[in-house]
């Protein structure tokens, strides 16, 4: 069997490049530890957790928005459209709608979502006077 002494030293000087390269990197990276432990005392990487988006709307807020939306669906808009003219996502003024009315019957009876007195709030019931014959 016939070997290739070619293909053999090419490969030897291969590794001896790929080792020396190594040892470099590794240096490097030893080096770089080295001056973050001596510059800021610990060689951990800490990146602080962020949080993406808008931070969530106060109840004000909130109010606000279902507000504006109701009163442009009052002027005959879809829904969709007067959330989009709003600017406010179709799921965030459903799911802020319900929680308005939830908080509103556990709270005042009587006042709409945007707080003001509905219309039969200050009226009393109507009461049906029975006559009777004598």
């Amino acid at each position: 069997m016939h070997i290739n002494e070619d293909i053999l030293t090419n490969d030897r000087g291969s590794q001896s490049k790929f080792l020396d390269w190594a040892h470099e990197r590794i240096q490097k990276e030893i080096d770089e530890i080295e001056f973050m432990e001596k510059e800021y005392g610990t060689a951990e990487w800490y990146i602080p957790e962020t949080k993406r988006g808008r931070p969530p709307a106060t109840d004000e807020e909130k109010r606000d928005a279902v507000a504006r939306v109701d009163e442009l669906r009052g002027q005959g808009y879809t829904y969709r459209i007067a959330c989009e003219c709003c600017g406010v996502e179709t799921s965030s003024y459903t799911r802020w709608r319900k929680e308005l009315k939830e908080q509103n019957n556990e709270g005042v009876k009587g006042t709409r979502l945007d707080g003001s007195p509905s219309q039969d709030a200050g009226s009393t019931p109507a009461t049906s006077t029975l006559t009777t014959n004598q």
